[in-house]
């Protein structure tokens, strides 16, 4: 215990000693649209409808052109822009945020470098690849964001591109044998298998992509007006969490320069093995149990609160990103052991759905029982901060109506005498 403590100490403090992030060109932008702003405020913004006009010309029909590219290409890709006119406004700046979410990059509504080719590539490879398998039945259970989530995992080396096999020459016509042995006749039973040694680890992302085509089939989340199918309701709500957890790990990750990408993986990988054993008794133990045994090992580390809340959010995302439930649940125990108890939501939402844990819909309750009781006091939602009190109703309505009805008793019925 003393060497794992050590391990995780190590790996907190990694996290805690990142020097501040360097200057980009997005905050020289930030930085000029404040510069913009404060003189808008000093009365200097004030221009005649023909000089606006002039402003609006002023863009270069090159850049137009790539405007157009990159409105075309979201619109394929369900980031709704609307028409295509190669002036990135608000609708624009909301799809690009958009698919700067589903695709774990930084949410700012701009696009870098990076990001533009990644979505312009994916574009025109759409075009010739979309029908072709496998890509053709992830366009028919996902839509267009599935194959664009394929090429992503294609480009960071997780899944192998599909390739189209090359035709083959006609096989020779067999020569006739002397003797051909007659295969023996099926003995009548059961057919027997070999086992498999490789359990495939159930998908967040699968799951997150399903429920993002089912919300755009229904027009958007459910509402308290739209409440319907309860265990619907708290699957976009575990959705929901699951992408603000991406954008907030996303954002902590770039604050910390001259760490790899590939270190964050893997430290967080660490940070697993280290929580399995909490993991593996959250279907054994109440919701106070687990935390304080979390929040004894926090203290043991030596490291401040602050500290270990910085790697729960990191490998929270970083976990939900890599598609590693274990990982995610790791982050989601660490945030619970220091007092952020709206994470709790987060582990009930995994204990439901059996990811990095098995399923659990008693234990899930309690989770998220135990979350509402926190929300009550104050704690900050682990997603939609700004959308609280929604959210509380949602997740008490979903919970009220998911709940198992009281079993009736066995027996003789009993009614009321007439009323004479």
């Amino acid at each position: 215990m003393v060497f794992k403590n050590f391990v995780f100490a190590a790996s907190i403090a990694a996290f805690a000693t990142f020097p501040a992030a360097r200057a980009t060109a997005r905050n020289g932008a930030a930085g000029a649209v404040g510069g913009i702003i404060l003189l808008c405020l000093l009365g200097g913004c004030s221009q005649p409808s023909h000089a606006r006009r002039a402003t609006r010309s002023s863009m270069s029909t090159a850049q137009r052109e790539e405007n157009k590219q990159v409105q075309t290409a979201l619109n394929y890709f369900n980031f709704p822009v609307g028409t295509v006119d190669g002036s990135i406004g608000s609708k624009s700046k909301t799809a690009i945020s958009n698919f700067q979410t589903t695709m774990g990059y930084t949410v700012d509504g701009g696009l870098d470098d990076v990001e533009r080719e990644f979505l312009l590539n994916s574009y025109q490879r759409a075009q010739t690849s979309s029908q072709v398998p496998p890509y053709s039945q992830i366009v028919a259970n996902f839509g267009t964001q599935g194959l664009l989530r394929r090429y992503r995992d294609e480009e960071r080396g997780t899944i192998q591109p599909a390739v189209q096999p090359s035709p083959q020459p006609a096989a020779p016509v067999p020569q006739p044998a002397a003797l051909v042995p007659q295969p023996a006749a099926p003995v009548p039973g059961l057919p027997t298998f070999p086992a498999s040694d490789q359990v495939e680890a159930a998908s967040i992302d699968s799951f997150c992509s399903e429920i993002s085509v089912l919300t755009s089939t229904n027009g958007g989340f459910t509402t308290l007006d739209t409440l319907g199918d309860p265990a619907f309701v708290l699957d976009e709500q575990f959705c929901l969490a699951r992408k603000f957890a991406l954008s907030e790990s996303r954002r902590e990750m770039e604050s910390r320069s001259g760490t790899t990408d590939a270190q964050f993986v893997a430290q967080c990988e660490g940070l697993g093995t280290y929580m399995a054993p909490e993991l593996r008794t959250l279907g054994q133990n109440p919701p106070t149990a687990v935390k304080a045994a979390v929040s004894n090992m926090l203290r043991s580390s030596g490291q401040s609160a602050e500290d270990s809340r910085l790697t729960g959010k990191i490998c929270l995302g970083v976990g939900y990103r890599e598609d590693d439930a274990n990982v995610a649940l790791a982050g989601a125990l660490v945030l619970v052991g220091v007092n952020d108890d709206a994470y709790g939501e987060i582990i009930g939402h995994h204990l439901r759905e059996g990811f990095g844990t098995g399923a659990d819909p008693v234990k899930a309750e309690e989770w998220m029982v135990s979350t509402l009781s926190a929300l009550e006091k104050g704690a900050t939602p682990a997603s939609r901060p700004d959308q609280s009190a929604e959210h509380q109703a949602l997740l008490r309505a979903a919970l009220a109506g998911e709940r198992s009805p009281a079993p009736v008793p066995s027996g003789l019925p009993t009614f009321d005498a007439p009323v004479e």
